[in-house]
């Protein structure tokens, strides 16, 4: 309503934040809409177009069943759009599963069939809230797909993403190995428990699980669940 006074539209901000960001140091935008309605990404594609960086269009992943299937989102919708998006000027297409709900084969069927349609780079970010997300990432690296989201182990797991450090130990020596040095890797973790202990009061948890299987059932993105918490 203020901007509306103020004669301010809603692509005067996208325009003006993207802007700012590349400007800043911002390279690849990650855009999505919830619903993926691509209406609702028209203009943040093309402030990010013209701003000469990278557009990564983002399809958020659910289900409405226990994997992959029945009426709504099935392979045929997933397909659908990514190839729309990719008409719509993508430089990159990721599947943003935000609850943790891909399963392993359902990430390699889905992977396989994209990387089969598509000329762009396909990436995978999932969390692992459901203990799925390392056993997804494999089985999409076996698929073909060219990124995946993972994080330092003491920010990992939970309704974070899977852990590098065991992602680089089991594609060493594989065609798909990480040109990354573990030990680097280790030591930066180990700065990070140095000085994660001061927000250990945000980590309290009664429950004894890393994982919460109930995220099969009330699918809530990792991020808003952190943020509930």
């Amino acid at each position: 309503l203020v901007g509306s006074e103020m004669g301010i539209r809603d692509s005067d901000v996208v325009d003006a934040f993207v802007k700012h960001a590349s400007e800043t140091g911002i390279d690849v935008f990650r855009i999505f809409d919830a619903l993926n309605d691509e209406r609702n990404l028209e203009q943040a594609v093309s402030s990010v177009k013209d701003s000469g960086k990278h557009v990564q269009m983002a399809i958020c992943y659910s289900v409405t069943e226990e994997s992959m299937g029945g009426s709504i989102y099935n392979l045929d919708y997933y397909v659908s759009k990514a190839k729309k998006f990719h008409d719509m000027g993508a430089d990159s297409i990721c599947l943003k599963d935000m609850g943790g709900l891909m399963t392993p084969y359902d990430a390699y069927h889905l992977v396989s069939t994209l990387k089969s349609k598509l000329d762009i780079p396909l990436q995978l970010h999932t969390h692992y809230t459901s203990g799925m997300a390392s056993m997804t990432v494999l089985k999409a690296i076996e698929a073909g797909v060219d990124v995946v989201d993972a994080c330092l182990a003491p920010l990992a797991l939970r309704t974070s993403q899977p852990a590098i450090e065991p992602l680089v130990l089991a594609l060493k020596d594989t065609e798909r190995s990480i040109n990354l040095d573990l030990s680097k890797l280790i030591d930066m973790g180990d700065y990070l428990e140095s000085i994660l202990p001061k927000y250990s009061k945000f980590l309290d948890s009664p429950k004894m699980s890393v994982i919460d299987t109930k995220v099969l059932h009330h699918q809530i993105p990792g991020g808003m669940m952190s943020n509930l918490v």
